[in-house]
């Protein structure tokens, strides 16, 4: 019915048509429709342009600062539907980060009294703040990827700089945000665990594939990175993600379930502990025995925990099951996959889904 109604009011522009096309868009990820995830993400952005809510001079024509933090969230949020789409799907994004001004929501420095519910654009603010230089990151590993070419001499420099923005930025995250128990509890009280979890399990995803290249080079076989590899880091970030889903799964599911977006950092957590068992097929020499059987009993649990998280989220998020299908098929050791199901016509989607 929704998808009806909006159809005569796209020629009448507004704040609150552009909402309803993102929360359509939502629901088509969540009915596993990805061609209509993308058609209504697309026509949210375009919307969203002729609005000129990519502008913070038009943001400003707004008559008091909640109404302008209103706009800024509508924005981000329609942008990050497409940005996550976009890495998803392989497509490309809609607009390119100089082709807006738009501020990014207030990221400043909460009330500190516990006792009082954080702002609504806290860690919103932040999670797109990450977004952003997780986007970087990407188009620069993904297009050498796709020329199967070295990095020149500016983008080596750019990848150092932005690895270390990404060191920079958790590393400034006030203490209200770093992932804990307390932290977490708070968050869920007031309905926004399921946004600070993506946060975390999102910087780990980029940290795991960084510090652990072959990740990706299982599906580029000819393409080597140039990036100083730290297994140990990668492995430590993997499961970082999975200890986070656990705590997750067990104070507040919907958390879990109310995060679609997460499937992709769970994916990305998954290859590492496949990766640890190709490794651990061939153990190196000194590596004792109990240190194989004791790697390998953990590496197979966590990979079997992502497995279920998949499996839960899938229920609520058919989209989720492209994913999970992935993830079954390349742990039955076939990398030669096709995701797509049959009876949804979204039989074409891109292997970028295991990229960063």
């Amino acid at each position: 019915m929704a998808k009806l109604l909006v159809v005569h009011m796209l020629s009448w522009p507004s704040v609150e048509v552009l909402q309803a096309l993102v929360l359509i868009a939502w629901s088509e990820f969540g009915s596993g429709r990805d061609s209509g995830l993308w058609m209504y993400s697309r026509m949210a952005v375009g919307m969203a342009m002729d609005l000129g809510l990519g502008f913070e001079a038009t943001v400003q024509l707004a008559a008091t600062e909640s109404e302008r933090e209103k706009v800024r969230l509508t924005w981000w949020s329609t942008l990050l539907i497409d940005r996550i789409n976009s890495w998803g799907t392989g497509r490309p994004i809609a607009i390119a980060d100089d082709q807006f001004d738009t501020a990014l929501p207030a990221v400043s420095q909460e009330n500190e009294d516990h006792t009082k519910p954080p702002s609504t654009s806290f860690v919103f603010g932040h999670l797109c703040r990450l977004v952003q230089l997780r986007g970087k990151l990407g188009d620069v590993l993904n297009n050498k990827v796709k020329r199967q070419g070295s990095l020149d001499l500016d983008e080596t420099f750019e990848l150092s700089q932005l690895q270390h923005q990404m060191t920079m930025f958790y590393q400034s995250l006030p203490p209200s945000l770093i992932f804990n128990i307390q932290n977490f509890r708070r968050y869920s009280c007031h309905n926004q665990a399921a946004v600070f979890l993506l946060l975390h399990a999102m910087f780990h995803s980029v940290i795991t594939l960084l510090h652990r290249p072959s990740l990706l080079q299982n599906f580029t076989p000819d393409v080597t990175l140039p990036l100083a590899t730290s297994i140990d880091l990668s492995r430590s970030s993997a499961r970082s993600i999975v200890d986070m889903v656990i705590l997750a799964d067990e104070v507040d599911q919907q958390a879990l379930l109310a995060n679609p977006f997460l499937d992709l950092t769970v994916l990305t957590a998954a290859r590492a502990f496949l990766a640890e068992r190709e490794t651990l097929s061939k153990p190196p020499p000194n590596m004792s025995a109990i240190t194989v059987v004791l790697t390998r009993q953990w590496s197979e649990a966590s990979l079997e925990r992502c497995k279920v998280t998949l499996a839960k989220m899938s229920k609520y998020w058919g989209g989720v099951g492209c994913v999970r299908r992935i993830l079954d098929q390349q742990s039955a050791g076939d990398l030669d996959f096709d995701v797509g199901e049959p009876t949804t016509g979204d039989s074409h989607i891109s292997r970028e889904l295991t990229s960063i």
